[in-house]
């Protein structure tokens, strides 16, 4: 009698092709018992930036990945401040110069793993859900994320910045960093 969606953005995605029949939304969620912060956190001495997917698909921000790889390779002031952490699966064209790859695992050591860094990064596109960047909210990560992100925007909004491209991340991560507290 009506459908469920996930965002709004999917919700929106599929009026505008046409959908007539009543429509409801419930967003994603995870397993507070699993996922929660850490009461009194502070930052690591070494900032610990990090992202995990479940694909490789180069939408799910490699490109992004890519750049952020390649700045804290050749920029060692920012290596000394940053250390950016991948979870999961890696796009084979992904060149890997000084990113910390910890390959898939489970959901209580990708929960432990998000409670020990500092800030999430996703930069997901026109993606209609999913669950990274609500497993790190739930984690208490303060959220860079990618306004090209689909359904995934709404949730973020709420836990951080927004950015459109590699200059915008690195000035919206400094307002993460200047405003942690």
């Amino acid at each position: 009698d009506s459908i469920i969606f996930i965002s709004k953005w999917l919700q929106k995605y599929f009026i505008n092709l046409g959908l007539k029949k009543e429509s409801y939304i419930i967003n994603m969620a995870c397993d507070n018992k699993i996922f929660y912060p850490l009461q009194n956190k502070k930052f690591n001495t070494k900032i610990k930036l990090v992202t995990h997917h479940n694909s490789e698909n180069w939408l799910k921000g490699f490109d992004i990945y890519q750049q952020i790889d390649n700045w804290l390779h050749k920029d060692t002031k920012s290596r000394d401040k940053f250390e950016f952490i991948y979870c999961g699966d890696i796009n084979s064209r992904y060149i890997n110069n000084c990113t910390t790859h910890v390959h898939k695992t489970n959901i209580i050591n990708v929960a432990n793993l998000l409670r020990t860094c500092d800030i999430y990064i996703t930069a997901t596109r026109n993606e209609p859900g999913g669950n990274h960047h609500v497993e790190a909210a739930s984690c208490g990560l303060p959220i860079l994320y990618h306004n090209d992100g689909g359904g995934v925007v709404e949730m973020c909004q709420n836990y951080g910045e927004g950015f459109n491209n590699f200059d915008e991340f690195k000035i919206n991560l400094m307002k993460i960093v200047d405003d942690y507290n």
